[in-house]
């Protein structure tokens, strides 16, 4: 038991640090915009943000309220032929090609500000050889202020 987890621990050091070595895309290769939207919260959406122990939001509203989604396109491509994109505790892989855009929905933005916990979402890419190259990280804190690439850009 103590083995497993030792070697769980292990691996889990090794991606971790694995991430932090990838460099991040410089800014003129790719856009992102925010994208705020008003509509009533109906139930959990599943391609929203999850929380840290898996949870997400389930309380529904009869009045609109602030949605965030982050639309991202590739302006120009040094070898990325993948995007991991890793969305809390969700992790999804798809082909990236420039001018395609991409659309990482985050959630409400009382529920993003009022977690309790940072909200990230990173865009790891990789090459025809599955190497990870490059990254971009979106950011909100827990004051609401949005980070691209550890870049401050705004609050929410």
């Amino acid at each position: 038991m103590k083995f497993s987890l030792v070697v769980f621990c292990s691996v889990a050091s090794l991606v971790l640090h694995a991430q932090e070595d990838i460099p991040f895309m410089p800014a003129d290769q790719f856009q992102s915009k925010i994208d705020l939207t008003f509509k009533k919260r109906e139930s959990s959406d599943p391609s929203t943000y999850t929380f840290s122990d898996g949870s997400q939001p389930k309380k529904t509203t009869d009045t609109p309220i602030a949605f965030l989604d982050i639309n991202f396109m590739l302006l120009r491509s040094e070898g990325e032929v993948k995007v991991n994109v890793i969305n809390g505790r969700s992790n999804r892989t798809s082909k990236v090609k420039v001018g395609t855009p991409v659309k990482l929905a985050v959630g409400f933005i009382e529920d993003v500000k009022n977690n309790g916990e940072d909200v990230e979402i990173n865009l790891i890419f990789s090459n025809d050889l599955k190497k990870p190259i490059r990254k971009v990280t979106f950011k909100i804190g827990q004051d609401g202020s949005y980070f691209v690439n550890d870049e401050k850009r705004g609050k929410f």
